[in-house]
């Protein structure tokens, strides 16, 4: 298995060491939030498989409060069902929110973007950020305010509301949309008792958002912000302060572009993955039914128990070939066949954003990067 980016982004980021992994252990590593995304589409049916065969099942079982024949049905649902998918292709939509605690004023943005596409002839799995700014001309909005807006017209779903736009802007056929959040890392880090993370560069954010404080009564700059800090060096993070590390945007230099935001995502995601891929997370029975559990709380929404196995299941023939491919958008005129840009504020209601240069070519550029 191995990872491959695009030009625009290999210049920023760091490089994956390629390994192979048996079905059991099966995961993608990526960029991003869709490195926690890898993880539960193939860690959770890998362990399910592997518990099924093993003495451990009844403790699973008796934590999950899944009945053995619960359990079969799961596995065999979704090994005899064909995934959702297009001309052998499934489109999953994956919107990350980024949204302080208790500030009741704050509407929820989808703050990562990606569109994923599963190839299940060659197992390349693409990953595509799409820019949180990228402007829907029709809605006169940024994308990242599309599921606030969802939450009126579909309160129910209103991830359904960003899944019809985008995919009516990128001309790709959505299969699944996936919402996580930043607390869902934060339980998985809890779950683990800490996450040990080697921070590369040392930084100081002064101005923080606080969790803790009403936007409606708090208006001094100490009230709203604290002063966060990270040294060079291995920490063991706890929840809060892995919810820190990826959240801090105001350091100074390069450690507070975006760019540098997505790398520390990325650095945490990875040793998240390489922490629940140690034996002791594998072959503890509690750990894998917390993990179900923590699943079918977060994730199932969006894509049920049985389509994971049925993704994970039509995998298989390709496990071992399987390649997760992080592209981004060419922005012009950095690039000069770019098809977004970045046009003056006046022609967006007076906010930064990207705009789509050619509708036409801009859909092929799409089509082009997921494969599709």
């Amino acid at each position: 298995m191995r990872i491959e980016h695009d030009n625009g982004m290999a210049a920023k980021q760091q490089q994956l060491v390629p390994t192979v992994y048996s079905v059991k252990q099966l995961f993608l590593k990526a960029t991003g939030l869709s490195l926690l995304f890898a993880l539960v589409l193939l860690l959770i049916t890998g362990l399910i498989f592997g518990l099924v065969l093993s003495q451990k099942l009844s403790q699973f079982l008796t934590i999950t409060g899944l009945s053995f024949s619960q359990a079969k049905s799961i596995v065999t649902k979704g090994i005899t069902q064909d995934p959702k998918q297009t001309d052998g292709k499934t489109i999953i939509l994956i919107l990350g929110l980024d949204r302080v605690l208790n500030k009741q004023l704050a509407q929820p943005l989808t703050d990562t973007i990606i569109l994923a596409s599963i190839d299940y002839s060659s197992g390349t799995v693409r990953l595509l950020s799409l820019p949180r700014d990228l402007w829907s001309p029709e809605y006169q909005t940024k994308i990242n305010a599309l599921y606030a807006y969802g939450q009126d017209r579909y309160p129910n779903q209103p991830e359904r509301f960003s899944s019809e736009v985008i995919s009516q802007m990128t001309g790709a056929p959505i299969d699944y949309t996936v919402v996580f959040s930043l607390q869902s890392i934060s339980q998985l880090v809890q779950m683990l008792g800490g996450l040990q993370v080697t921070v590369p560069t040392s930084f100081v954010d002064s101005e923080f958002p606080r969790e803790d404080i009403d936007l409606s009564t708090a208006i001094s700059q100490a009230e709203l912000y604290q002063r966060v800090e990270f040294k060079q060096g291995t920490e063991l993070l706890s929840p809060e302060r892995v919810t820190q590390y990826i959240r801090s945007r105001h350091s100074q230099g390069e450690t507070g572009t975006d760019l540098d935001r997505a790398a520390r995502q990325q650095l945490v995601l990875s040793s998240l993955v390489r922490a629940l891929l140690t034996k002791q997370v594998l072959f503890d029975p509690n750990q894998v039914a917390q993990l179900y559990l923590w699943y079918q709380a977060t994730i199932s929404p969006y894509i049920p128990i049985t389509d994971l196995v049925s993704i994970a299941y039509a995998l298989v023939p390709v496990s071992r070939s399987v390649v997760f491919s992080s592209q981004s958008l060419g922005i012009y005129p950095d690039l000069p066949a770019g098809t977004i840009t970045h046009p003056p504020v006046k022609a967006t209601d007076n906010q930064w954003t990207y705009t789509i240069r050619n509708q036409q070519l801009f859909e092929a550029e799409i089509y082009d990067k997921l494969g599709i």
